[in-house]
């Protein structure tokens, strides 16, 4: 699958704090923001290293061209966001909110990413890459050109969602809580059938 880097068009200038409305062009590294809320804020050309967020909301966030590396986001709030060529790598993303928000050409890499909520958002051309996702939300979210690779999906909640042409055989699956539309085309291997036939209440003759 073909995704989209995250592209700079100019050297990032480093700073410690965020504007009111929006931070673009710039290089945040080891600083920490408390408690901001600051809602339809814009994130363009952006490469955060070892930041924390904490209490701190972005919902309906307009995310180009950003990078998070090694960042503590958990419990953030991207809500109704639409984020375009961005990167979550080694962060924390516990409990973190992505409800109906807009996915596009993004790669989750070896992220902690427990508890959070996917659901109804729409993801087209997006990567999640050994990472763990152990009971996330995952309902009435839309999958185009999606992969997981080698990532923790156990006790994930994926209702009413087309997993269609989805290669999950490298995933740890068990107690995933699914609707039937879920599972068809989806890709799996023998052992994870079982697993899947359990889930379903099937009766496999030994």
């Amino acid at each position: 699958m073909k995704i989209k880097q995250p592209k700079f068009t100019q050297e990032l200038k480093k700073i410690n704090i965020l504007s009111d409305n929006e931070t673009e062009f710039s290089m945040i590294d080891t600083t920490e923001f408390e408690n901001l809320k600051l809602k339809h804020y814009k994130l363009n050309e952006c490469h955060f290293k070892n930041v924390s967020f904490i209490n701190c909301s972005f919902a309906n966030v307009d995310c180009m061209d950003v990078i998070f590396e090694n960042c503590d986001l958990s419990n953030i709030d991207f809500s109704e966001g639409f984020l375009i060529r961005t990167i979550f790598k080694n962060c924390r993303l516990i409990g973190s909110d992505f409800t109906n928000a807009r996915i596009q050409h993004t790669q989750f890499i070896n992220d902690k990413a427990n508890y959070a909520n996917l659901s109804l958002s729409k993801c087209s051309n997006v990567i999640f890459d050994n990472s763990d996702f152990m009971e996330t939300s995952f309902n009435e979210t839309t999958f185009k050109d999606v992969t997981f690779d080698n990532c923790v999906l156990s006790k994930c909640e994926f209702l009413h969602t087309s997993l269609k042409d989805i290669d999950i055989s490298s995933c740890e699956i068990g107690g995933m809580l699914l609707s039937s539309d879920s599972l068809k085309g989806v890709i799996v291997s023998p052992l994870q059938a079982v697993e899947l036939s359990k889930i379903l209440g099937l009766k496999i003759r030994e």
